[in-house]
Order: C-alpha cells, then sequence, then structure tokens
C-alpha cells in the first residue's frame, strides 16, 4: 500500500513536471495572446487593418487607460488616403510599457509609418507603490521581454515579480490569464481580467462609458483624486522612467519611425490635485526633453471640454470620437509627411 501511495505521488509529480516543461517550451512560440491577452488581441487587430487596407500607412498610438479609452479611430471615416490611426495603448502603461510595445510590435512583424507616445506627467514618477514595475504582472510577461524588464526594472525589489519562477512555472503564472480568456464566467468577480481586452474595439479602442450622471462624477473624481494627489504630493520625475523614455524615442529613430509627444486631454480642475511645484517639474521636463530630442508634442490638454472628462482625466465616449477628429486633422503638424490634401480621414 505504502508503495502504491509513494508510486501515485511520484506520477503525479512526473506528470506536473511534464506539463510545466511542456508548456515552457510551448510558450517560447505561442502566440502573443497566450500570454498577454490586451496586447495579444489589439496586434491581430492591427494587423487585420492592414490587411484590410494595404498600403495606407498607418499611426499607432502608445499609452495608458487614457489613450486607450481616449483614443476612438473606429469614429473616422476610412474614405480618404490619408493616415490610418489605431490604438494600441495598454491600461497601465508607463514608458517603460510604451517602450516593451514598441519592441513587441517590431519583434512581430508590424512596423507602424508613426507612432505616438503618450506624455503623462504622472506616470513619470516611480516612488513607492507609484513604480511602474507594481502595475506589470508576471502573466503578462514573454521570453521576448526579458532583456526590456532586466534593463529597465533592475531593482528586484522595485519589481515586485519573481521572474525566474514565473518563467519555470507557467501552469502557476498562467493559471489566472487562461481561464480569463477560456472561461471568465466561471471565475468570481475578483479575478476577473477579461475587461482588459473583452472590450476592444476592431480599431484598438477599449469601449467604456457613454454617460455619466451628475450623481456619479463625484464618485469618480473622488477615486482618482485618492491616487493622484498623493502622487503629486513629493513629485519627481524618476530616472528609471526618462530614460525608458529616451531610450523608446531614440529606438523608434533608429527603426525610421517618425515620433511624437502626445499630452491627452485633462479637465482644468486636474490642476487642483497637482500642487505648483509639481507641474513645474514636469514642466521643466517636458521642456528639457523636446529641446535635447527634437521630439515634437501635441498638447490636447485643452481641446475638449471638461464635461466629456467625469473623473478629470478619462474621456467619455462622445468626448473620445471630438478629441480623434481633432487629432486626426492634426497629424500634419507633428508628421509632415502626412500634410498633404487628402491627409485627413
Amino acid at each position: 500500500m505504502r508503495r502504491y501511495a509513494a508510486h501515485t505521488v511520484g506520477a503525479f509529480f512526473a506528470t506536473l513536471l511534464a506539463c510545466n516543461l511542456a508548456l515552457v517550451v510551448a510558450l517560447e512560440h505561442a502566440p502573443p495572446r497566450w500570454h498577454d491577452p490586451e496586447y495579444g488581441k489589439r496586434l491581430g487587430l492591427l494587423q487585420a487593418r492592414q490587411r484590410e487596407y494595404p498600403g495606407r500607412p498607418f499611426v499607432v498610438a502608445l499609452g495608458s487607460s487614457r489613450v486607450a479609452i481616449g483614443l476612438h479611430p473606429a469614429s473616422l471615416p476610412v474614405e480618404s488616403d490619408g493616415p490610418l490611426l489605431f490604438n494600441m495603448a495598454l491600461v497601465g502603461s508607463g514608458p517603460v510599457m510604451e517602450l516593451l510595445v514598441f519592441r513587441r510590435l517590431l519583434a512581430d512583424g508590424v512596423r507602424p509609418d508613426a507612432v505616438l507616445i503618450e506624455y503623462w506627467p504622472a506616470f513619470l514618477h516611480e516612488a513607492g507603490t507609484y513604480h511602474e514595475a507594481a502595475r506589470f504582472d508576471a502573466h503578462r510577461r514573454r521570453p521576448f521581454d526579458a532583456r526590456t524588464l532586466r534593463d529597465e526594472f533592475p531593482d528586484p525589489a522595485a519589481r515586485r515579480i519573481d521572474w525566474p519562477i514565473a518563467q519555470a512555472l507557467p501552469l502557476r503564472t498562467h493559471r489566472l490569464n487562461a481561464w480569463n480568456q477560456l472561461l471568465p464566467g466561471g471565475l468570481p468577480r475578483a479575478q476577473r481580467i477579461d475587461g482588459l481586452w473583452s472590450r476592444i474595439d476592431p480599431w484598438g479602442r477599449l469601449a467604456d462609458r457613454d454617460s455619466v450622471t451628475d450623481a456619479g462624477r463625484p464618485t469618480l473624481r473622488e477615486v482618482h483624486a485618492g491616487y493622484y494627489r498623493p502622487l503629486f504630493a513629493a513629485y519627481e520625475v524618476s530616472e528609471v522612467a526618462d530614460r525608458a523614455l529616451r531610450r523608446l524615442l531614440r529606438e523608434c529613430a533608429d527603426a525610421g519611425v517618425p515620433a511624437a509627444l502626445l499630452l491627452m486631454p485633462d479637465a482644468p480642475a486636474f490642476a487642483e490635485w497637482v500642487p505648483a511645484e509639481a507641474r513645474s517639474r514636469a514642466a521643466d521636463h517636458e521642456r528639457r526633453l523636446r529641446a535635447e530630442t527634437g521630439v515634437p508634442v501635441m498638447d490636447a490638454r485643452g481641446w475638449i471640454d471638461a464635461a466629456q472628462l467625469p473623473d478629470r482625466i478619462h474621456l467619455l465616449t462622445p468626448g473620445a470620437a471630438e478629441f480623434t477628429r481633432r487629432l486626426q486633422g492634426e497629424l500634419g503638424v507633428a508628421f509632415p509627411q502626412f500634410a498633404t490634401p487628402g491627409a485627413t480621414r
């Protein structure tokens, strides 16, 4: 009986090890969506749009939830010969994740004709719990990402992710990811993460609110104030974020992909959460970055009425459509190659 029990236990662990090893090998060659459904779905959609519109230039936008929700290319007509916008923003992205997405795109065979990079001063701050590594989950890691994460998150304590374990035990690392793709309805609400990709439209936008009641606006503002007020109270532009952003701009230039920084719309009242000293530091960093790199900046902060920004930083659907129409019409300012008759959609 003991021998049978030992044999059973041994067989179980041998099978578990074999499954892990098989999955390690499989994930090395798996489609991107196996690792990162949010990125993988957008990649597949971008490739589909490129096949649908062969020969058309594509301007790809990178950034955080503000871009993921706020850039609405599907609201634009596609009849002209001008550039097409596509939304490749990932929720939570700062400069490191923007760099990661750009490198992934090139590795996955996608070379944009131009790139819009969100410049969001809040995500240039990396102190304490606001470190970008805290917003990047191990289950989204691809083998290709190892160099980026090692170079940009060099401090293991800051990374808060045990990469060797994540890679060696994929059954443990990817189980939540897999369940959210295969059977999200069978998971408790607290474990559902499929909202990051289930509402992505054919042009990459994460569909969000069409409207918010007057009663609901204070709650939204309170939630975001609780996050951003402490962030800006001790605001500094971190070396990690600055390095990653400059590296991204340099790699865009090396790849022959024109880049511009995009400052997304926000409500004037957002300034109430940002002390004057923090605003000064952010503005100084932007000036130095522009002077030292020559990168053009599309400043859309005042483009949209505050009523379309119920939480002061995220656009409602009508506001997203309005913003995207204006952005598309002004692409020629940042990218002169598109400043030709018929360049608007």
